[in-house]
């Protein structure tokens, strides 16, 4: 939610319309985070991504990666 690049109010029912037909597709806003799916994201501007910690360094988005995983590959 906090990125200024692909703006989620913006992009996102967009996002979801297009994956509508995709049983694996899944579109989250993840709240207060960066581009760079940092936490404590305030602005999600470049100026902060060297204080916010590694790229893709969210708990949540971890979780959240790791729980679809194991969901596709347990289907198969």
């Amino acid at each position: 939610s906090k990125d200024p690049l692909v703006v989620a109010s913006d992009e996102a029912a967009e996002a979801r319309k297009a994956l509508a037909n995709n049983a694996r597709g899944q579109v989250v806003v993840l709240e207060g985070l960066s581009h760079w799916f940092q936490e404590g994201a305030v602005t999600g501007g470049e100026e902060e991504v060297a204080r916010l910690g590694p790229n893709a360094g969210s708990p949540r988005l971890v979780s959240l990666v790791g729980d679809w995983l194991q969901k596709i590959l347990a289907a198969k």
